[in-house]
């Protein structure tokens, strides 16, 4: 797992839930990237994707968190049939993917709904 975060209240807080988490001795390794996801996505990357899933905050428009997909997609971050998440506020304006991702379905839970996608590669 990578997380990618900014805001540092948030990061300490993901830190803490890790600490919480790995007493139960999990597989698989934790990377946190205490940095914009624009500054992560600029950075050479050998890892591709199987799962991505966006949580910006709500007030971020849908135009950049288009721009986000569209640059994972332009420097090579995802693997074919990549799965994709979103979660935007319910009340917000409806997501729409852009190429090469395919929206297959969406799901409301209250205040939050999540746009899933696959990339068609």
């Amino acid at each position: 797992v990578h997380a990618v975060e900014s805001d540092d209240q948030a990061c300490v807080t993901i830190r803490n839930n890790f600490e919480l988490v790995q007493r139960a001795n999990p597989r698989g390794q934790f990377k946190l990237n205490h940095v914009s996801v624009n500054k992560y996505l600029s950075q050479p990357q050998t890892l591709k994707f199987d799962v991505i899933f966006l949580d910006p905050p709500y007030e971020t428009g849908n135009e950049e968190v288009s721009a986000v997909i569209k640059l994972m997609h332009d420097n090579n971050f995802l693997k074919p049939d990549a799965l994709a998440i979103v979660e935007r506020a319910t009340k917000s304006d409806e997501f729409v993917w852009p190429a090469p991702l395919k929206a297959v379905k969406t799901r409301d839970y209250g205040t939050a709904t999540f746009y899933f996608a696959t990339y068609e590669m």
